[in-house]
């Protein structure tokens, strides 16, 4: 309870981050004191992290709107230039992945066992292509780091791969709908079908960054049963994903 709360207390200057001008070095700031507590204060602060991602308004209606110009969640959100010089950029969702980038950056390696069980609380709460997007932000930088553990890059491209199936499950039901949106073309990067095709080339990069990443049979195993209940369309997209 006080590591929960303690941890409320150091972010809660995200909970409002819409309209408010916040630093690079302030979030740099908060990652690396929170990364410097003991690692019983990880649980709680992905959890409220995952909290947040989930309840942003940006996330479950500000990126469907037909008048929105330009990636919300587009990269360097923020500087130390007077905050964000973007308006668009300054929402709660990019203030929590440049949040947790500096706290990933000052961490172990270790906490990246956690990751897993956050793709799982993400998906649980909201399954969406934009949520999945978000995920693969927050592990991109660390990809390397992560390689050089086999077994955790397994895991972690499993989790990715069963969100992946579940969103594309819910997606599917109104995939005749988004096909007939203009506004859902592929070179929106606001669309669905934008954000489908970043995810599997990310899930291709993963796999292909090293030599021994789903060499285990049982890991190629469940990556493949994921693959096979995709719809058509996504699952076309991985027929040479075992091919190195």
């Amino acid at each position: 309870q006080l590591s929960n709360e303690i941890v409320r207390a150091i972010i809660s200057p995200i909970k409002s981050v819409r309209g408010i001008s916040l630093e690079f070095s302030t979030l740099n700031a908060m990652g690396l004191l929170l990364a410097s507590l003991p690692r019983c204060f990880e649980e709680p602060l992905f959890y409220i992290c995952v909290e947040m991602l989930c309840s942003d308004d940006i996330m479950s209606t500000g990126l469907s709107s037909n008048n929105l110009v330009g990636n919300p969640l587009g990269l360097c959100a923020y500087t130390n230039q007077g905050g964000n010089p973007d308006p668009l950029l300054n929402n709660r969702t990019n203030a929590v992945i440049t949040l947790l980038h500096s706290f990933f950056h000052y961490s172990t390696i270790e906490v990246f066992k956690s990751f897993p069980e956050i793709v799982s609380m993400v998906t649980e709460q909201a399954k969406s292509y934009h949520h999945l997007y978000v995920l693969c932000r927050l592990l991109a930088p660390w990809v390397y780091r992560i390689s050089s553990n086999t077994p955790l890059m397994d895991n972690i491209i499993c989790s990715l791969f069963a969100s992946l199936q579940s969103v594309d499950q819910i997606v599917t039901q109104q995939m005749f709908d988004v096909q007939c949106d203009i506004s859902q073309s592929r070179s929106n990067p606001n669309s669905m079908l934008w954000l489908q095709d970043i995810i599997v080339d990310f899930l291709f990069h993963m796999s292909n960054f090293s030599a021994n990443t789903l060499c285990d049979p049982t890991q190629q195993e469940n990556v493949a049963s994921y693959i096979d209940q995709l719809s058509p369309q996504c699952k076309a997209k991985f027929r040479y994903f075992f091919h190195k």
